[in-house]
């Protein structure tokens, strides 16, 4: 779209940064684990309402909203889970999982 613009401060500041990586202690995540299904997760996320979740494409546009977020967030005891949301304005399923990839040791 011709007038859909991706704007990225310079110089980067703190507050940018904190914009885009969320650390809040959230509760509703509290008792999340690796034995958590998926939509349980999500469902938690989404309804917690929390700043974890960037909005739609067309909410963001010619706000000073981030289109991307990613957030650490201990769960339970002794486990932290990695909260990435990207509004698909800016990336598709391709691009999530290369993402995915560059923090997988493993990975190719």
């Amino acid at each position: 779209h011709k007038n859909l613009l991706l704007a990225i401060p310079q110089p980067l500041t703190e507050d940018d940064v904190d914009a885009l990586i969320c650390n809040d202690v959230d509760e509703s995540l509290s008792n999340i684990s690796t034995q958590t299904r998926y939509d349980v997760i999500c469902d938690r996320v989404i309804k917690s309402k929390s700043k974890h979740v960037v909005g739609p494409g067309y909410k963001l546009v010619g706000k000073d909203l981030r289109c991307s977020k990613f957030t650490l967030a201990k769960v339970a005891e002794g486990q932290l889970a990695l909260i990435v949301s990207i509004t698909h304005a800016v990336a598709d399923g391709h691009t999530y999982y290369r993402i995915m990839n560059m923090l997988n040791v493993d990975a190719p």
